[in-house]
C-alpha cells in the first residue's frame, strides 16, 4: 500500500531515525576496520581509496559523501576519510615514484582525487628560416616601399 502524499507518523519517524543512526556506527566499524588493513597495503592487498573504503562498509561512495557533507568539521567520520584520502595520495605518490603504479594514470589521480596542480608545459617555438641575402634584401625594399606609399 502506498503512502505517497500521506505524513509518516511521528513513531515511524523515530524508527526511521533509530535505524539511521545503528546503520551509521555500523559503517564508522567497518571504517575503522579498512583503516587498520590500510596501515599494511602489502599484507593485506588493498589499494587505498574511498570507493574502496565505502564497498567494504557496505554503503555506496555517493551516500558515504554526502554523509560526509552533513557532519560537522571535527567528526569522526570526516577524520577517517580524510586518513583514507591521506594513505591514497601516499600511495600514487610512492607508486608512481617507483614504478608500481602507471605513472600518467597516478598523475590524473592526483590532478582529480588530490588538486595536484601539473605545470603547464612552457612551448618555446623557434622559427628559423634560411632566408637568401637577395630575399632578405627584396623584402626590406618592398617594406620601405610600402611605408613611402610606392606599393
Amino acid at each position: 500500500m502506498s503512502t505517497k502524499g500521506n505524513e509518516l507518523t511521528i513513531e515511524s519517524k523515530y524508527q526511521i531515525s533509530k535505524s539511521k543512526q545503528s546503520n551509521r556506527t555500523k559503517v564508522i566499524e567497518k571504517l575503522k576496520e579498512y583503516t587498520e588493513l590500510l596501515y599494511d597495503l602489502s599484507e593485506s592487498g588493498l589499494i587505498p581509496s574511498i570507493v574502496s573504503a565505502s564497498l567494504f562498509a557496505g554503503i555506496s561512495k555517493k551516500a558515504l559523501l554526502q554523509w560526509e557533507l552533513t557532519t560537522g568539521e571535527n567528526s569522526e567520520v570526516r577524520e577517517l576519510l580524510d586518513f583514507i584520502r591521506d594513505v591514497e595520495e601516499k600511495y600514487l605518490r610512492e607508486g608512481g615514484l617507483l614504478g608500481i603504479t602507471h605513472s600518467t594514470l597516478t598523475i590524473k589521480l592526483l590532478e582529480v582525487d588530490h588538486g595536484l596542480i601539473s605545470h603547464p608545459q612552457n612551448l618555446i617555438q623557434n622559427n628559423t628560416y634560411n632566408v637568401s641575402p637577395e630575399l632578405l634584401a627584396e623584402a626590406i625594399e618592398l617594406s620601405r616601399s610600402i611605408k613611402k606609399g610606392k606599393p
